[in-house]
């Protein structure tokens, strides 16, 4: 295998070496790796770090006392430039390793959603119901082809999706969700946590109104505690908008889907007004 070291002691690559390099002498020295973890990043096999263990422990210790004689004679003339370089070396790979664990997990959490998927009602218990459970936030639109408004809605989520990626968005046809959904309440906006439906947003206007945008939906969403990281701190006026978010009431009607229960709640009395 061209460009491969091979290890293995019956047919080597390289003559057998247990030599670490001076990057790693230099992370052993403090402690931040040992010399198996260095061999085993070679790719040696267990067996093989074994063997250069074993070898190096039973090796005799050598001192070099011309050197170390020599070393004690320029003592502090280069003002413990090694150890400083050193120093210098492994405040560098630490952060450098901060920088790449953050990365990381921004990446991790980016994988996890960062867009919005689209399900189907027999979807519904897993990827709502059960996919909000331990804090988890769901956000689901129900939208029509007939209602001109959900296609704004629609446009909208894919950028809060990628922006909030630790919140899980999705989108339904209305029909395919709840039966008989009347094309006054679209678009839609549920909002799920621990299973439960926690916020309804019912409407064009409560969504954000006519020539709605990313930022009114996201104030909405924060508003209700939704989007918890958001940093903004007041909605994107709008001329004389009036925009209710209609919360969760007690009225409850359920509906069997596929064995499911999905929960749809009436419009409640009470009002929030989050223009300013």
């Amino acid at each position: 295998m061209s460009g491969l070291t091979n290890y293995d002691l019956a047919k080597p690559t390289y003559a057998f070496s247990g030599e670490t390099s001076e990057f790693e002498d230099v992370l052993m020295d403090h402690g931040v790796i040992t010399k198996e973890q260095a061999l085993l990043n070679k790719g040696m096999k267990d067996t093989e770090v074994a063997r250069v263990l074993k070898k190096d422990a039973a090796a005799p210790v050598q001192t070099d006392y011309h050197n170390d004689a020599e070393s004690d004679e320029g003592e502090g003339e280069g003002e413990g430039s090694d150890f400083d370089d050193d120093d210098d070396f492994l405040d560098s790979y630490r952060k450098q390793r901060l920088t790449d664990l953050k990365s990381s997990a921004e990446k991790k959490a980016r994988g996890r959603f960062g867009q919005v998927f689209e399900i189907n009602r027999s979807d519904w218990a897993v990827e709502v119901n059960t996919g909000s459970e331990n804090g988890q936030w769901v956000v689901i639109a129900l939208t029509s082809p007939a209602v001109p408004e959900c296609e704004v809605i629609e446009g909208l989520l894919p950028s809060l999706a990628d922006k909030f990626a630790d919140t899980k968005f999705l989108k339904i046809r209305s029909t395919a969700a709840i039966e008989r959904w009347p094309d006054a309440n679209l678009p839609t906006i549920f909002c799920y946590r621990d299973g439960e439906m926690q916020h309804q947003l019912l409407g064009h206007d409560a969504c954000g109104g006519p020539c709605s945008s990313a930022a009114r939906v996201e104030w909405r969403l924060k508003a209700l505690g939704v989007l918890e990281s958001s940093d903004m701190e007041k909605d994107v006026p709008r001329d004389r908008a009036k925009v209710t978010v209609t919360k969760t009431n007690n009225h409850m009607s359920e509906n069997r889907m596929g064995g499911s229960k999905l929960e749809t709640y009436g419009t409640s009395d009470d009002e929030d007004n989050y223009d300013e």
